[in-house]
């Protein structure tokens, strides 16, 4: 058994940390949406909290804030995709 998230985020992830880079907010808004949807379909909640901060503020907030929020995101979504490894190899 796999999640196809699992095997996507990595292409979403580098999409939305180029929009980033380039300050395309349109790109960040996009990508920052669609791995929002993602994560609640798996229900990871709080990593989904921090990918619809970024859409939400994508328009109106200063892109290092949004980087940070990015890097936050990451750290938790890093977390959840551990355990989820974790759980698939113990199943």
């Amino acid at each position: 058994m796999t999640f196809p998230f699992i095997n996507d985020y990595p292409d979403k992830k580098a999409k939305l940390q180029q929009a980033l880079h380039d300050g395309n907010r349109e790109d960040i808004r996009f990508y920052a949406h669609t791995i929002k949807g993602n994560l609640g379909d798996i229900g990871a909640s709080k990593g989904r909290q921090y990918f619809e901060e970024i859409e939400k503020n994508a328009l109106n907030t200063d892109v290092k804030h949004l980087s940070a929020l990015f890097v936050k995101a990451e750290n938790t979504l890093q977390h959840t995709i551990a355990l989820f490894n974790d759980e698939l190899e113990h199943s």
